[in-house]
């Protein structure tokens, strides 16, 4: 005998030490992300009040759009990986558990992610407009009369 009450199931430790071990690198890779993402916007801020040219610019906007996206993402995936970790390793309370935070948390990500991204094409300048071209022809304006210049 081991110990152990006739007919109570032994289930192995990896699930439990598995899910443990997602849930704290999906919360460090969420502070990571976030303190990065504060880190470009303090770059932005001392930016402001000395040199700033416009390729530094564009590398600061386009890594806030990067770190944004990447939150969104890891803030689902988390829950999701655990959800199937924990379910594959027969620990159901805690799947479904993090199943709903999973399914919550894919709307939140889904409507970050597509703000992100209406906001970065919103962000890229339009190509200039084409230089005008040379008038080769005489318009007479109102009030003038009807000579060209120059001949």
């Amino acid at each position: 005998m081991d110990g152990t009450p006739t007919g109570v199931r032994q289930r192995p430790g990896w699930p439990v030490t598995a899910v443990l071990l997602l849930t704290l690198a999906w919360l460090a890779a969420l502070v990571l992300i976030a303190y990065l993402y504060v880190g470009v916007g303090f770059e932005s801020w001392s930016a402001h009040f000395g040199d700033d040219d416009e390729a530094a610019r564009a590398d600061r906007v386009r890594r806030s759009y990067a770190l944004a996206m990447y939150f969104c993402l890891t803030l689902f995936v988390g829950p999701a990986l655990t959800t199937t970790v924990a379910a594959v390793g027969g620990l159901r309370r805690t799947a479904i558990g993090y199943g709903v935070v999973a399914v919550l948390l894919a709307g939140l990500a889904l409507a970050g992610c597509a703000l992100t991204a209406r906001d970065a094409d919103r962000g890229r300048q339009a190509p200039p407009p084409p230089p005008p071209s040379p008038v080769e022809y005489c318009v007479p304006v109102s009030g003038s009369e009807n000579r060209c210049p120059g001949g």
